[in-house]
């Protein structure tokens, strides 16, 4: 317990200690803006399939898997809080 908190307070603080971006928006991050922007907006939009999308995203360094993209798809990622 954290003196002087009340247990909103601590749940929200817990909520975003260490709070980082899953392994999809660490990539992003190393990204050209543009082309970051295209990815993430073909994630909100789905109009491709994700596991396309990973594909592409495997083409230009990324090494994580099908369960993460599909999660930063759906924002059930760390990256959403």
């Amino acid at each position: 317990m954290v003196k002087g908190m009340g247990i909103k307070d601590e749940l929200e603080a817990e909520v975003h200690l260490g709070v980082q971006r899953c392994k999809v928006g660490k990539f992003l991050d190393t990204l050209d803006p543009k082309d970051a922007a295209e990815l993430q907006q073909a994630f909100e939009s789905q109009i491709y399939p994700i596991e396309a999308v990973r594909r592409v995203m495997l083409k230009r360094g990324f090494d994580g898997g099908s369960t993460i993209c599909h999660r930063h798809a759906h924002r059930s990622c760390s990256c959403v809080d």
